[in-house]
């Protein structure tokens, strides 16, 4: 039995589709992974920079006071989680941390007015809440990231632990 015109045609229709689809296959390289450290990284940067920004704002308030050497000393812990977190940031292979913004703190400025027992202890609920919710997060972080990312995220997060517990005692 000879094979009829229609099904050579098919055949051969079949026969080109492959061939397109095998050599479209051979010019376009696969997309390369997706690296969610990186995604993880810039999160946890962002977190760490809004506490220190938050402590800059807390400090202008409480300048003076006794709470300000304990935030004084919560933000200096949070520039420095900034400088772990730095060196495998995109785009910057030297490792430099991103800049955090000055402490209003720690300049010499005029004195601030005398900050209540009531406010300071109000900017101390206030930081060890959002001390928590970094904790939180740092923590929650660590399912998805690499080893070692997941190691200074947990590092961060127990950091965050006891911000919030000294803020709040």
């Amino acid at each position: 039995m000879t094979p009829s015109r229609r099904s050579v045609l098919a055949a051969a229709s079949a026969a080109l589709v492959a061939a397109c689809t095998r050599s479209r296959a051979r010019t376009s390289p696969p997309p390369p992974p997706v690296d969610p450290d990186v995604a993880l990284r810039a999160q946890a940067v962002t977190r760490e920079q809004s506490l220190i920004n938050e402590l800059d704002r807390s400090l202008a308030v409480v300048a003076g006071t006794p709470a300000a050497a304990l935030l004084r000393q919560v933000r200096a812990d949070h520039v420095v989680h900034l400088q772990a977190l730095a060196p495998a940031l995109p785009g910057d292979p030297g490792g430099t941390p991103p800049a955090p913004t000055p402490s209003v703190g720690s300049r010499p400025s005029a004195p601030a007015p005398a900050a209540t027992a009531r406010t300071q202890a109000a900017h101390r609920r206030t930081q060890a809440a959002r001390e928590h919710a970094a904790a939180a997060a740092h923590a929650s972080a660590t399912v998805t990231a690499s080893g070692p990312l997941a190691a200074l995220l947990a590092q961060l997060a127990a950091s965050e632990a006891s911000h919030a517990a000294v803020a709040a005692a």
